[in-house]
């Protein structure tokens, strides 16, 4: 014969406790990470004592990965120093939100946000850690090609680049598009970019 169960006043007493400390806990910690965010500089040193508290409680990855991947976010840009710095660190804590990241690549609209998102990017492409499914391949590729023909940052340029000979191992299609790009922007891009326009070239077509 089944016991049924009985759910006795106390145990939901305990239960609305327990839920109720740890809301007040969350909330405590994004009031903290919102703060610090809000303060940090682009100083090393202030970005890496950033990165220490973050991985120092499981709780504040998922936040960071929130506000960063939230471009109405108001230290939104901070929030991808420190996640750039978080995923260096330890790369794994990246799997459980590649898809939200992928789909979020398009919507980052400041201008210090793409390049260390940029770089997260072209960790996802280029790692064997990774493995991506053809969607966010194709997400990473759209946003990699926007930003190799925008007036964005040479950093993140570079980067796209970088994420495009990653991609074209499966997609050959983008040498001849990045090469085409290449030859349009070569002469009047800075020396950074043109290092790595060289280094395309050679490693693609075998000379410059």
């Amino acid at each position: 014969m089944k016991r049924k169960f009985k759910f006795h006043a106390k145990n939901y007493r305990f239960m609305f406790f327990i839920c109720t400390v740890f809301n007040f806990i969350t909330k405590r910690m994004a009031s903290l990470l919102r703060s610090r965010l809000e303060s940090c500089s682009a100083l090393l040193e202030s970005r890496t004592a950033l990165k220490n508290l973050v991985l120092s409680e499981p709780g504040y990855v998922d936040m960071l990965f929130e506000m960063a991947m939230d471009s109405a976010f108001t230290n939104n840009h901070q929030a991808c120093w420190i996640l750039e710095l978080v995923i260096a660190d330890q790369p794994q804590l990246l799997h459980p939100h590649i898809d939200p990241f992928c789909q979020c690549l398009s919507s980052i609209k400041h201008e210090s946000a793409k390049r260390p998102m940029a770089k997260i990017a072209f960790l996802l492409v280029s790692s064997s850690e990774f493995t991506l499914k053809p969607p966010q391949e194709q997400l990473i590729m759209d946003c990699a090609l926007e930003w190799l023909i925008s007036e964005t940052k040479i950093a993140t340029q570079c980067y796209a680049l970088d994420i495009l000979s990653e991609l074209s191992a499966t997609y050959p299609e983008l040498l001849e598009i990045s090469r085409s790009i290449i030859d349009q922007r070569y002469a009047s891009s800075k020396p950074s970019f043109q290092r790595r326009s060289e280094k395309f070239v050679r490693r693609h077509f075998r000379s410059v």
